[in-house]
């Protein structure tokens, strides 16, 4: 028997969305330090600078290109989690974050965003910005499962007793 009751969907995903929040910051400074070490834009920002290329107008530049990067990529990342969260199993965690994180590489990295045109495909980029971008996704993997494990519902015979 399961030593942990049933946790509504909802409270998964919501616990999800904070653990793919934080562990959209802790990527991001392993993506970021890597993709600036080979003097490029980090892959969040490169992706919101090509995005507004084909569009008329003017193509955000600077603070406000990064801080659309970074709004960009914390949403993603938080939804990203909030979907493990609904899905995951309790365990394995680590091994199964670290596979769903590895997905979301493939697939964004190695398939729609370069057939979108909205980054280079890894063997047409730097490799210190696609070594540290893969790096950085394993860590969003590992914090997601470590800020899943923290915040798990505590079992009943742990939990307070509240008087009604």
């Amino acid at each position: 028997m399961d030593e942990h009751p049933p946790e509504p969907w909802y409270r998964r995903g919501l616990r999800g969305a904070w653990a793919g929040c934080v562990a959209t910051a802790a990527m991001s400074l392993v993506q970021f330090t890597g993709a600036r070490s080979g003097g490029r834009h980090p892959p969040p920002i490169e992706t919101v600078r090509r995005f507004h290329v084909p569009f008329p107008g003017r193509t955000p530049r600077g603070a406000s290109l990064y801080l659309r990067g970074i709004a960009l990529h914390v949403v993603f990342g938080t939804l990203s989690g909030a979907l493990y969260g609904i899905v995951a199993p309790r365990k394995l965690r680590e091994v199964s974050a670290t596979a769903y994180a590895g997905l979301i590489y493939g697939v964004s990295y190695r398939g729609y965003l370069p057939a979108l045109h909205l980054h280079p495909h890894p063997g047409r980029d730097d490799p210190r910005r696609q070594v540290a971008n893969a790096v950085a996704h394993v860590v969003y993997g590992l914090t997601l499962a470590e800020v899943m494990r923290a915040t798990d519902p505590a079992p009943p015979e742990l939990q307070p007793d509240i008087p009604s």
